[in-house]
């Protein structure tokens, strides 16, 4: 072979020709090979060791070296075309394409170019959470039964507010409400929620008179304060019975009016609240029932003449509730109705000698 050898290529190209089909004029890639190994011998190697470029074949920097970049590379090692039209092939730089170096292209274009990685398109699957709870029942709407009270099975709340005015007291605010409470514990009733329950409410008129009917079973024979917030956070009270049942008040009302039940009249004003006031000082517990209303009713009775024009609701009270103190008759019925509580002994610790 005088120092040169024919061209011939491996089997891995031959893979790479049937991989691809030529029309038209391009004949089959492998009888073009095989022309060149026949007629052309190519000069000897250089045995001189280079270093390869990034993808040797790849004539157009794409990143991978096609069949048609292999037709070049061959055409330029036959002499028909110049290295410039694909600089890729001529790895080690001679101007010249050799067997060699088309085989580094070939093994490229099978195997892939050497630091170019295969990107294989992996789906990352979307996750959609499934809910494990149980699914969601809508409650079925138990039906609220709606309670009518006749007339008489109910009390009737009746009265009138007032509150301080230019020239005296004047019926409160149309719109005012008044609350009706029952009391469950007399000891602490006046001050705290907590010790009584709600029984109705309801709002005064443009002349300061209300009607609240609650039921008579609630209120049977039960102590009941009604109050009402007659200016900014000051509170008018006043205190009363419900109906006793089988008394014989009740049993009067009934047969006069059959089908009506019982009336409870009250006044809520300054005089009404200083009463409230000293039943809770002397202790509501102390008192029996018929003292409740007597005390009441003499401190109304001792600021019959008590002016209270042009004062706030606050100063109406407090100025009622210093008269009712004052007044030798009211101090008379709080002595009269209370029941001075009878102490509770405390054991007697006798203590045990021991045997002589």
């Amino acid at each position: 072979m005088g120092g040169a050898r024919k061209l011939m290529m491996p089997e891995s190209f031959q893979r790479l020709q049937n991989r691809r089909q030529l029309a038209g004029s391009r004949a089959p890639v492998c009888a073009w090979l095989l022309a060149i190994a026949v007629c052309v011998q190519l000069p000897a190697l250089s045995t001189a060791v280079w270093a390869a470029p990034p993808c040797v074949g790849d004539c157009d920097g794409n990143g991978e070296v096609t069949v048609d970049d292999i037709l070049i590379g061959v055409n330029i090692a036959l002499g028909n075309a110049s290295v410039d039209q694909c600089p890729a092939t001529d790895a080690n730089g001679d101007g010249q394409v050799s067997v060699d170096e088309l085989i580094t292209a070939v093994n490229n274009s099978l195997q892939g170019c050497p630091g170019v990685p295969t990107t294989t398109s992996t789906q990352t699957p979307t996750l959609t959470p499934t809910s494990t709870l149980p699914p969601t029942v809508a409650p079925t709407p138990t039906a609220t039964a709606t309670v009518t009270l006749t007339p008489f099975e109910t009390m009737q709340i009746v009265g009138g507010c007032r509150r301080p005015g230019l020239q005296g007291l004047v019926a409160c605010a149309a719109g005012t409400v008044v609350t009706v409470w029952r009391c469950d514990d007399r000891s602490m009733c006046p001050a705290h929620v907590a010790a009584r329950t709600q029984l109705g409410d309801g709002p005064t008129n443009t002349q300061g008179t209300f009607s609240i009917a609650v039921a008579r079973s609630a209120a049977h024979g039960a102590l009941l304060l009604m109050d009402a917030g007659v200016e900014g956070a000051t509170i008018y009270r006043v205190m009363g019975f419900g109906s006793a049942g089988g008394g014989a008040a009740a049993r009067s009302a009934a047969v006069a009016a059959p089908q009506q039940g019982p009336v409870l009249e009250v006044v809520l004003d300054p005089s009404s609240e200083a009463g409230v006031r000293l039943l809770d000082e002397n202790g509501l517990a102390n008192f029996v029932d018929a003292g409740i209303p007597a005390v009441q009713d003499a401190v109304r009775a001792a600021n019959q003449g008590t002016n209270f024009a042009d004062l706030s609701a606050a100063a109406a009270a407090d100025l009622a509730t210093t008269v009712a103190r004052e007044d030798p008759t009211v101090q008379q019925v709080i002595q009269q109705t209370t029941v001075t509580p009878t102490p509770t002994a405390s054991p007697t610790h006798t203590p045990t000698l021991p045997p002589t």
